[in-house]
């Protein structure tokens, strides 16, 4: 990550040094950054690093980074921490791994030894809304990875715990292990969560699915043949729909950042919610 006036200059030496600018085109859109290759090396220059749902938050855990960016390159330990909680939180709706987990685990046992430093670091997580995956994460952790205790985690929900040690287990890596079922369900949630989008959903997936929706007059009723039909699925799709409610539920309690919420662009200098 440059700071932001350093960054189009940033750009322009890469690709005047023979680096290849490989940008996806959600990534041109959503600003975040821009990638470079040269052989078997990527670069991802980031005009912003936050993944958050909240203007407001993602500016000022940006502005903590580059507000410590030093000489040495080199993060201090409670901004290298913010930086790893978030990245937790970035890559755990789609499904992430242990080893994401382990990186936060090392941190805290290294750097929130004692009070001073756990003082130190709940004030920027509370700012940037991630205190409660920060607490939620270290106390599962000391359940089931071994982690030393810490006081400030101690009151943690244990079954909150669990339920997010047993979905890091059947998730990971980066959502590799998910069930195509439960991966079906969990993407058909983030679009069901509100009554007009429901609608609109059910319309557009009743027209692909209903061949008397073609005619004119009753295409108008695809969302309700739709409707129907998901009430007669199977039971092994209902059960994966239960598993994406439980899954919204603890993501919600978790206070992670949610792609059907509308995830935060930086377009012009400016933070907006698309």
């Amino acid at each position: 990550m440059t700071r932001r006036e350093d960054f189009e200059h940033a750009c322009r030496e890469l690709e005047e040094n023979g680096w290849k600018e490989t940008t996806s085109e959600q990534d041109q859109k959503r600003g975040r950054h821009r990638s470079f290759q040269k052989g078997s090396i990527i670069v991802e220059n980031h005009a912003f690093f936050a993944s958050m749902n909240d203007p407001v938050k993602a500016k000022v855990f940006d502005d903590l980074i580059i507000e410590n960016i030093t000489e040495n390159h080199i993060l201090p330990d409670l901004i290298n921490g913010l930086v790893l909680i978030d990245h937790v939180n970035q890559h755990l709706e789609e499904g992430i791994g242990l080893r994401q987990i382990i990186d936060w685990m090392m941190f805290v046992d290294k750097c929130l030894n004692n009070d001073a430093n756990w003082a130190g670091f709940e004030k920027i997580a509370e700012q940037t809304g991630l205190k409660t995956l920060a607490v939620t994460t270290t106390r599962m952790c000391e359940i089931f990875l071994g982690l030393s205790e810490h006081d400030w985690c101690s009151r943690v929900n244990k079954e909150l715990c669990s339920n997010l040690m047993d979905y890091i287990m059947k998730s990971g890596n980066f959502g590799n292990k998910k069930s195509e079922e439960e991966e079906l369900a969990i993407n058909r949630m983030k679009r069901l969560r509100h009554p007009v989008e429901t609608i609109r959903e059910l319309q557009k997936m009743g027209r692909a699915n209903w061949k008397a929706g073609n005619s004119f007059f009753l295409r108008r009723f695809s969302w309700i043949w739709q409707g129907i039909r998901f009430l007669k699925d199977t039971p092994e799709y209902r059960e994966g729909y239960k598993q994406a409610r439980r899954l919204s539920e603890m993501f919600d309690a978790l206070g992670v950042k949610r792609t059907g919420d509308g995830l935060v662009c930086y377009i012009d200098g400016e933070y907006v919610k698309k």
